[in-house]
């Protein structure tokens, strides 16, 4: 309830469009904006790196599990549409330079999970579980925001500019990742429990084990995201610098660190339970696909490809020169192999769906044929390559020497976690407060808004009154099991149609065009709910009555009261027909023309 009814400013409302003639079908929808533009200026202006020490304080949760977090939701919803223009936040990102903030963050965060974390699990585990969840939480979060930025060439162009190590950092990260979800299932606990779905309710009895789960399926979701960091790379791999992309093809061999990721998905499981069901990870979460779609790909499924693609086929650049990473790639009988595994995969199937990989396909039947036993390898230009300092900077202390991380442990412990437990963190509150209710909002309003749990009941009536004249009407729900749901961006909400009564007459309440144009008539609808308290749970919405009598041509012209920022919607159909004189002699004049109530639709929360 709380998601569906997040706050949000009423001016930027995503409302429940008008349909025609009772098609519940909705046009498209727009996404939400949570965040001006000028706000989000200054959210990204405000972002800053942080060290190992100061992961987990309240400066690092405000920054970065609440305002990150809030960029992060906007840019996903701004991208959702295209030829839009609202990329503000990625273009903001890039123009402030905060690409290498967000990659040192990253690493940071990266070294507390697997040097600090294990030191304080246990007693985490008990009185932190959920701050903990939430700092892990900013690793994905960060990986996603930057995947955002890589999205486009000059996003991969500016985190080279704007610090060399960068990119080779993000390389080194990402190819972490990878092998992480390529190593075999027998010794990735990671993996396994994705694939074998452990039993929840014996584990929950254990805070520890319970915490290391959290780890676990966080630390998934990440890895998954670095798949699609991985083929921004290649993609725009001629925008790095030489020594990045030898970390690619030669240090890392991200080609075949692919392979694993095709022949044994990480991101499809058969069920325990029911050995013929199948499902695979679709915007992470898991979704049972049919036996007739499991050909079907998904995005997890298509990026190694497209990986695979980027690395061995030439591709257009902007200076409409053909490149290949492959004339650098040192093409050994091994690689040969281990890349020829793939190529009964490329079925008719799988091409139809990505026909860039016929080029794939027609490279693999040519390295078939070829003898590379004879080839003259690439000599790695380097004799000296630049390594990972942002990273090293990390594990190391100002003398250069190897960190003491328990010392480490036992500061932040006694800084950031033993006074507070998860049922008194403000920090938490705050989280809650600010990403998933819009902090522009008063007090007074959020107040208001956290009583709206009633939504949620079935409705028994709907009495609608107009403040111009004497017209009442009294509505049930017509048949709720023909509900239709329909999407929005505060999530799902359930629409159905509301039934007039027996002797409801469409002249009981009915507007002329002239009353409209001389008196501000009000129309007020008083929503009944069903409860179990004695006293009846009722919402009461209004709002001006305009309809325009010029539109001739429509038959049918909508009204609506409520939004989605209240929690609920009625729309309201208004037949348009001239007013008639008793002879039958429709009149000349424009304004005369009556509007008739003949449909009502009522929207609530799924």
């Amino acid at each position: 309830m709380k998601q569906q009814l997040r706050y949000l400013p009423k001016n930027t409302l995503t409302k429940i469009t008008e349909t025609n003639d009772g098609d519940s079908r909705c046009s498209s929808i727009l996404p939400e904006v949570m965040i001006a533009p000028q706000e989000a200026e200054q959210m990204v202006e405000a972002l800053r790196p942080f060290t190992v020490e100061e992961i987990g304080s309240s400066e690092f949760l405000k920054m970065y599990a609440c305002t990150a977090e809030r960029l992060c939701i906007q840019a996903h919803s701004s991208a959702a549409v295209v030829d839009q223009g609202n990329e503000y936040i990625v273009e903001a990102i890039l123009r402030h330079g905060k690409l290498t903030t967000l990659v040192e963050t990253l690493l940071a965060m990266e070294v507390w999970r697997t040097q600090v974390l294990p030191l304080l699990l246990e007693k985490m585990a008990s009185q932190n579980a959920l701050r903990c969840a939430f700092i892990l939480h900013v690793e994905t979060t960060i990986l996603s925001l930057i995947n955002l930025c890589l999205f486009q060439r000059h996003g991969v162009e500016a985190l080279n500019d704007e610090r060399a190590d960068a990119s080779i950092a993000l390389v080194d990260y990402t190819s972490r990742c990878l092998v992480q979800l390529a190593t075999p299932l027998c010794q990735n606990p990671m993996v396994q429990r994705q694939k074998q779905q452990q039993q929840q309710e014996k584990r929950a009895e254990d805070n520890t084990a319970a915490l290391q789960d959290t780890i676990l399926d966080t630390y998934f979701v990440t890895c998954v995201a670095s798949v699609t960091t991985a083929r921004y790379l290649t993609e725009y791999m001629d925008a790095l610098p030489l020594s990045a992309q030898s970390r690619i093809l030669d240090t890392h061999d991200f080609l075949l660190l692919m392979i694993p990721l095709v022949e044994q998905p990480p991101w499809t499981r058969k069920t325990s339970t029911q050995p013929s069901r199948w499902e695979k990870l679709v915007d992470y979460h898991w979704e049972a696909i049919p036996t007739s779609d499991l050909l079907q790909i998904t995005q997890c499924e298509a990026q190694p490809w497209l990986t695979l693609y980027f690395i061995t086929c030439p591709v257009v650049t902007p200076t409409d020169r053909h490149t290949s990473s492959c004339e650098r790639y040192a093409l050994t009988s091994y690689r040969k192999d281990q890349l020829l595994r793939l190529r009964r995969y490329l079925n008719d199937m799988l091409l139809d769906q990505l026909p860039v990989l016929a080029d794939l396909c027609r490279f693999m039947d040519e390295l078939s044929l070829m003898d590379v036993t004879s080839a003259v390898l690439t000599p790695n230009v380097f004799l000296l390559q630049p390594v990972d300092t942002l990273r090293e900077n990390l594990l190391l202390d100002q003398h250069r020497c190897s960190m003491n991380w328990s010392s480490v442990a036992n500061i932040q412990w006694e800084k950031y976690f033993h006074h507070i437990t998860d049922a008194t963190d403000k920090d938490l509150k705050r989280i809650v407060e600010e990403v998933y209710y819009d902090s522009s909002m008063s007090k007074e309003e959020k107040t208001e808004q956290q009583g709206k749990e009633h939504l949620l009941l079935p409705v028994r009536s709907v009495h609608f009154t107009s403040s111009s004249s004497d017209h009442i009407v009294v509505m049930e729900p017509a048949s709720i099991s023909t509900a239709t749901v329909v999407p929005t961006a505060l999530g799902n909400f359930r629409r159905f149609q509301l039934a007039f009564p027996t002797n409801y007459c469409s002249s009981a309440f009915s507007f002329s065009a002239l009353e409209l144009e001389t008196t501000k008539t009000i129309i007020t609808a008083l929503v009944t709910f069903i409860s179990a308290q004695s006293k009846p749970i009722t919402t009461t919405l209004s709002n001006q009555l305009l309809l325009v009598p010029k539109e001739q041509g429509k038959k049918k012209q909508w009204f609506q009261l409520g939004s989605v920022h209240e929690g609920i919607i009625l729309q309201l159909g208004f037949a348009t027909a001239p007013i008639r004189l008793d002879n039958n002699a429709a009149l000349t004049p424009s304004n005369n023309i009556l509007f008739s109530l003949e449909q009502v639709f009522i929207s609530q929360p799924e």
